[in-house]
């Protein structure tokens, strides 16, 4: 298993604690200190559990670099990740093992369903996708929002040597850019139960509104997979206009404007017509439209 941390001395030591809680106990756990400023160096040195090792950076080379550093480091037949705020069931680890033992090698990844947390609240996941098993590489192309985190799966070895490690470019999406790598040459299996609680904050370690970053990383997985997603206007006007959105977060509102233009080109909805037209009204207009169409369908549904 694979854990990178950065500054996360509150909440590592309680996810390796679940680790090593594990009802499967054959395992080793390579925990990457991406270059912590806090305590966090301290907390992994009083784990005394022999299956622990720890690898750290002197400075912070981002949870790619460090998720990478971990495989290559790790010697099992499947390498799972933890991320160092989540928290893993006790049987996670024995039922992904028995699912991989018994699938044919044609089945690269097993994941598992998850709990998100929010202030106390639980969320399941995933939710919204229709293919959950077998080849989702199709489904994958529609996003991974509330699909697959990195923390629920469990994968085999020899697919990273197949596929390559993870792009070390990316700062966001990083896992959806793997899962459709790993899905154009594997199939996926799925384990129905909440194994995982991934809880979820804003503090000044989490990149989740690291808005350039997002973009760069959406413009680079559009331009890979470019030809996938030209043969699927939706889905490909989908993500325009999410990277409209957030350029026009980041100030740039010209190119934002340019993306829901682009966005409409690909897809003339009713969707796309409303987000080209909120969008031109700035950012403001655009995230109240979107939550007020949230709010319609969690009535209707």
């Amino acid at each position: 298993m694979v854990l990178p941390t950065y500054n996360r001395a509150h909440t590592v030591r309680r996810a390796i604690d679940s680790v090593l809680s594990q009802s499967y106990e054959d395992f080793e756990l390579i925990v990457v200190d991406d270059g912590s400023t806090d305590d966090t160096p301290a907390v992994l040195n009083s784990v005394s559990d022999d299956r622990v090792q720890s690898l750290r950076f002197p400075e912070n080379r981002g949870a790619n670099v460090a998720r990478n550093a971990g495989i290559r480091e790790a010697d099992g037949e499947y390498i799972a990740f933890q991320d160092s705020d989540d928290i893993w069931r006790p049987s996670k680890l024995e039922l992904q093992v028995a699912a991989l033992d018994q699938a044919g090698e044609s089945v690269g990844v097993v994941y598992t369903g998850y709990y998100r947390v929010y202030d106390g609240r639980k969320k399941y996941g995933p939710r919204g996708k229709e293919t959950l098993a077998g080849d989702i590489h199709d489904e994958l192309l529609k996003g991974n929002g509330w699909f697959i985190p990195t923390a629920v799966t469990a994968v085999r070895q020899t697919c990273f040597e197949t596929v390559g490690l993870f792009d070390e470019r990316l700062q966001r999406l990083q896992d959806w850019e793997m899962w459709l790598r790993l899905s154009e040459r594997y199939t996926f299996e799925f384990i129905n139960k909440p194994l995982i609680e991934k809880h979820m904050r804003q503090d000044e370690v989490s990149i989740r509104s690291d808005t350039a970053a997002f973009i760069d990383a959406m413009e680079l997985i559009l331009s890979e997979y470019q030809a996938k997603f030209q043969a699927r206007t939706g889905r490909l006007a989908q993500h325009q206009r999410q990277l409209g959105y957030h350029y026009l977060r980041d100030g740039r509102h010209l190119r934002g404007r340019l993306y829901f233009l682009r966005a409409l080109r690909n897809d003339c909805s009713v969707v796309s017509v409303a987000a080209a037209l909120a969008g031109m009204a700035g950012p403001g207009n655009y995230r109240r439209i979107k939550e007020a169409r949230r709010l319609v369908n969690g009535i209707l549904s």
